[in-house]
């Protein structure tokens, strides 16, 4: 094994075995199981790359994708239709019920409710494009709605900058998360973001630790990490 991984590695691949000390997907269905979730909230789902990886490896329970880019939401439906317990909400997610307006970049997985700085342009390659009304709610408005009798949820957040806000809008459900997902910046890329430091003391504070933290955006020729994903589980 050790000479065929070598092979691999000349070549230019890393061969490792599937688990959930090294593969993330593997690490985030077997935290799914100990902590006995079977309910994802997937908000800033774009094109449903989240909820496509999390069901091919393994998962079984319900999944809501929060998506408000309309050239987003046409692919998203298509992977969701696939699964019998996926569904789409096409609403942006904040801290209230409300019409937002939404920054639409020429890299899509960028736009956000907040404007792209100098930084972030340049490290995408991407520029606003235009800005579009869309509607708003919160994660306790939904869940209060369509969720009151799911005890145990994970929140996955991947919304560029609007980390805060969203958290803001679901304190009611953090009661009932016992996993939180964010991307995270580590610099500022867009007008309002949730410095990391900041964010690792709130969830410390309301009685989270750090499962995970992996790599995400980093600059093409440097390869400066500028956001990371990180996995909050709640203590226990």
């Amino acid at each position: 094994m050790s000479r065929l991984k070598e092979v691999f590695r000349k070549a230019g691949f890393n061969v490792t075995r599937i688990g959930p000390n090294t593969d993330p997907w593997s690490r985030r269905i077997e935290l799914l199981r100990q902590r006995k979730v079977g309910c994802v909230l997937d908000v800033g789902a774009h094109y449903g790359g989240f909820g496509n990886a999390l069901y091919r490896a393994g998962f079984d329970g319900a999944l809501i994708s929060f998506e408000p880019l309309p050239q987003a939401l046409d692919a998203l439906r298509r992977r969701a239709s696939r699964q019998n317990r996926w569904s789409v909400v096409p609403v942006a997610i904040g801290d209230r019920d409300a019409t937002a307006e939404f920054s639409v970049s020429s890299r899509t997985t960028s736009s956000s409710l907040f404007a792209m700085t100098a930084l972030a342009e340049r490290a995408a390659n991407a520029r606003e494009e235009s800005r579009i009304s869309v509607p708003m709610r919160s994660i306790d408005s939904y869940c209060k709605e369509n969720l009151p009798g799911v005890e145990k949820v994970y929140l996955k957040c991947d919304v560029q900058g609007a980390e805060f806000l969203v958290i803001q809008g679901a304190m009611e459900t953090m009661v009932r998360a016992e996993v939180v997902e964010l991307e995270l910046s580590l610099v500022p890329l867009y007008e309002s973001y949730w410095e990391f430091s900041e964010a690792l003391r709130w969830f410390s504070d309301h009685g989270f630790n750090i499962w995970s933290i992996e790599p995400g955006f980093a600059d093409q020729e440097s390869g400066r990490v500028y956001q990371v994903d990180v996995i909050f589980a709640r203590q226990i």
